[in-house]
Parts: structure tokens; sequence; C-alpha cells
């Protein structure tokens, strides 16, 4: 039970912390706004789950499914980006800053002193995709521009 906990704490962390291209624009522009969650695919999050634990971590889904979807996150020009998320009822807010890769594939993320790398597979003015790995446990959230 405490694995999953912490699982799941290492998601929101990645995230918290946290293709294709629209013609002429550079993926390090497209990024810059706020976006929320739209949807959340934890299908391939359960694979590398031993059988006797699966259906403690299946009950844990649909919270977390809930608790990514209040989640914001903010690209500033500078560098710079926010997050506010909704966890079981807590509000949460933090601050950290952003680089994007060259190739626009990859977001770095560092807050409090933690870096993430987080895989970017899909990039538009308004659609974000993003691919969370934390264990080998993967998490995709399709992010709307607001």
């Amino acid at each position: 039970m405490m694995r999953t906990i912490n699982i799941f704490l290492a998601l929101l962390l990645i995230v918290a912390t946290t293709s294709s291209f629209s013609a002429g624009k550079k993926p390090s522009k497209l990024i810059i706004g706020t976006w929320g969650v739209e949807s959340v695919d934890m299908s391939e999050m359960l694979n590398g789950v031993p059988e006797e634990e699966k259906a403690m971590y299946e009950a844990f889904l649909p919270m977390m499914d809930e608790a990514f979807k209040t989640m914001l996150l903010t690209f500033r020009a500078d560098g710079t980006m926010s997050t506010k998320a909704n966890m079981m009822g807590t509000e949460s807010s933090d601050e950290g800053t952003w680089v994007l890769s060259k190739d626009g594939k990859t977001l770095t993320t560092t807050s409090n002193g933690k870096t993430d790398n987080i895989v970017i597979e899909k990039l538009t003015k308004s659609v974000m995709l993003l691919v969370l790995d934390a264990d080998g446990m993967k998490v995709k959230l399709l992010m709307k521009k607001n």
C-alpha cells in the first residue's frame, strides 16, 4: 500500500515540476501558456506491477485520474513555471523552471531541487501529450491550452 502511494506521489511530482509541431512555430514558443489536463491514460501503468498487487493499484486509479484532471501547468517565456493541483481536497501549488530540448521532445522541469525529464509525444498550439514515467509506470496526459 505504501509503495502505491509513493509511486502515485512520484508521478504527481514529475508533473508538478513539469512529437508533432505546428508549422513555423518553435516548440519553446508553443509550450508557453497555461495547460489543463483533458484526459489521463494509465493503461500502461500496471504493466510492471506484480499480479498480487494489481488490485490495490487499480483501486487507486480513479483517485489518481481525478487528481491529475485538477492540474494546471503554466509555462512562462522566462523559463519559469507554476503548478496548481487538488489532491483529495487539498490544494497545492509549486514554482519551478523548465527547459525544452531543441527537438521539442523532452521537457526538463526542476522544482524543489528535483529535476525530471518528461517525454512530449505531441505539441501543437493547443494540445500537448506528455508521457510521465516513475519507476517504469507510465502515465500519458493529454493537455489542452486554456
